[in-house]
């Protein structure tokens, strides 16, 4: 995948540049789940882009189940910042006990 970006263009940025982009963003539209979560965590605006191929689909409603919303795959910026006003900025990150309880990995 790395090859097909650099033949692209698509710079490749190390975790913490990705981060700082999405932290320091206005608004983060975003075909990855990841960037979702991050936007989220960092307390910016996001909707989730659909380019025609969403990457397992259940994974995003779980996440918005979990933020208390109903989630839409946008097909552009301006139709992300509509769903943003009135359903995204409605969700909530909610209590991890449950989550963390979940998880199947030894954890303290």
């Amino acid at each position: 995948m790395i090859g097909a970006w650099m033949r692209l263009g698509i710079p490749i940025q190390k975790p913490w540049q990705a981060i700082r982009q999405i932290a320091g963003a206005r608004f983060v539209l975003t075909g990855s789940l990841h960037g979702a979560i991050l936007a989220q965590a960092y307390g910016v605006p996001w909707a989730a882009y659909d380019d025609g191929y969403v990457d397992v689909p259940e994974k995003w409603f779980d996440w918005a189940e979990y933020l208390g919303i109903r989630i839409r795959f946008v097909p552009d910026l301006q139709t992300g910042m509509a769903w943003w006003d009135t359903n995204g900025r409605a969700g909530k990150v909610g209590d991890l006990t449950q989550l963390l309880a979940a998880f199947p990995y030894p954890h303290s």
